[in-house]
């Protein structure tokens, strides 16, 4: 558990075909999911999507995509990416893009008393940047900019402080079993096989 917060503040952002890239932030992930970029919507990813994705994670919240929209209007600077894409090892970009998100996007698990999860139309990161700036000083800049990961270790502790439990995938996955209707007629172990195979399907 405690690497999690380790390393929201200690991993850095890597260089992706040649650009380096800026800690994958709420405003990266939403900015993707404006563009329908398949990095956040799960669908098949090809070249476009890796360089959108280069050029969105390459810039800071106040950047206001400044590199995608030079890249949507310059037609040179499209033909030297192109050129450049000849020469730069596209599938490790893809592989490093993956890993990149991934890191940025694990964060603890809180569990409410409750043991309900709730859900609306809001935005995602839009609730994470609400609760950084309502919490702590974080300036609107710096709440957009921080790494997912490290924003959601600051709001695990808010969540601590109001009561909630901050705990392992495990101890989570427990705790969602007891309250499932498959507590009766399932170990915790055939829950657990039996779910990771749903999700599988799904």
């Amino acid at each position: 558990m405690n690497s999690i917060f380790f390393k929201s503040v200690l991993v850095q952002p890597p260089v992706i075909l040649g650009v380096q890239l800026k800690p994958f932030s709420p405003y990266h992930a939403l900015t993707m999911a404006q563009f329908d970029n398949a990095f956040v919507t799960g669908c098949d990813i090809d070249v476009h999507d890796i360089v959108q994705a280069v050029m969105i994670c390459r810039d800071e919240y106040e950047d206001k995509c400044f590199h995608l929209e030079k890249f949507h209007r310059s037609a040179l600077y499209r033909f030297w990416w192109t050129v450049r894409l000849y020469f730069l090892d596209v599938d490790q970009a893809l592989k490093d893009l993956l890993a990149h998100t991934k890191t940025y996007t694990t964060y603890p698990s809180v569990w409410r008393e409750s043991g309900k999860k709730t859900h609306s139309g809001i935005p995602w990161q839009f609730k994470v940047v609400a609760q950084l700036l309502s919490n702590y000083s974080f300036s609107e800049r710096a709440a957009w900019n921080m790494g997912v990961d490290r924003a959601f270790c600051y709001l695990a502790n808010i969540s601590e402080n109001s009561g909630s439990e901050v705990k392992s995938q495990d101890a989570m996955d427990l705790c969602e079993w007891r309250d499932s209707e498959h507590a009766e007629d399932m170990t915790f172990d055939e829950w657990r096989e039996w779910r990771m195979g749903e999700n599988g399907n799904s």
